[in-house]
């Protein structure tokens, strides 16, 4: 992996933690900054396809407040460029990616509390009528802390981590690659059921099994079950407000 292509991912993981251009609804899920990945390393359908089941582990995240239990788009770019580069087959680059995710959760704590130092420069400025400055510590800081915990570790992972990586699963027994293979398949089922439980309550139950139904017996695509799922869902809100109305 060439320095070139290690700064690029860096920078998609910078603007993926930046929230640029809405990216927490877009770069930040690990199937977009996957196929980003991908593109950079000349395989996009391969980095879509990694992105994508990496993206199974994170498909009930929610993140409470600042509290995040991951870090999808470190586990999405990092594991997504590791796999690519030594030639890690789908499963050990997911077990790979839970660890960075964790690891990631970490960075954006210490991102947090770096940043809380910067509100006591705000409250200065505004004390001192220099309000027009409040874009320093609201705005450039907070960036340039993340060039310095997101872009640089990012960029220097990918650069060193490639052959790094080739030269330590050489050394890992057979056995120990075979058991993070068997845990990284079984991570998209732990995402998928979390996912599950957080649908599976109150009036939601009949439609999840409405959706099976669709898909079964009627052969709808995704896509079709996705347009039915809007109309029922925008008559089914109409309906509630006019009874809450009345």
């Amino acid at each position: 992996m060439t320095l070139t292509q290690s700064l690029l991912i860096g920078f998609v993981y910078y603007v993926a933690k930046s929230n640029f251009l809405a990216a927490f609804e877009t770069v930040y899920r690990p199937l977009v900054c996957g196929w980003l990945v991908g593109v950079i390393l000349g395989k996009p359908a391969e980095g879509a396809v990694i992105g994508a089941t990496i993206n199974l582990i994170y498909i009930g995240f929610i993140g409470a407040g600042g509290a995040t239990p991951g870090d999808p788009p470190l586990a999405g770019t990092v594991a997504t460029a590791l796999a690519l580069s030594a030639g890690l087959d789908t499963d050990t680059a997911l077990a790979l990616a839970a660890t960075l995710g964790l690891i990631g959760s970490v960075v954006w704590v210490g991102c947090l509390t770096i940043n809380s130092f910067f509100v006591r420069i705000a409250e200065k400025l505004i004390e001192t009528g220099k309000e027009k400055l409040m874009w320093v510590p609201g705005f450039l800081c907070p960036m340039l802390v993340r060039v310095f915990l997101c872009w640089i570790p990012v960029t220097l992972a990918c650069y060193f981590g490639a052959e790094f990586t080739q030269n330590i699963i050489s050394v890992i027994p057979g056995k120990v690659i075979g058991g993070m293979s068997a845990v990284g398949g079984m991570l998209p089922a732990i995402g998928i059921a979390m996912n599950l439980q957080a649908i599976y309550r109150g009036d939601a139950k009949v439609f999840l099994f409405a959706g099976f139904a669709m898909t079964t017996f009627l052969g709808l695509s995704t896509i079709g079950v996705a347009i039915f799922a809007v109309i029922i869902a925008i008559v089914y809100t109409n309906l509630k407000m006019n009874k809450a109305n009345s």
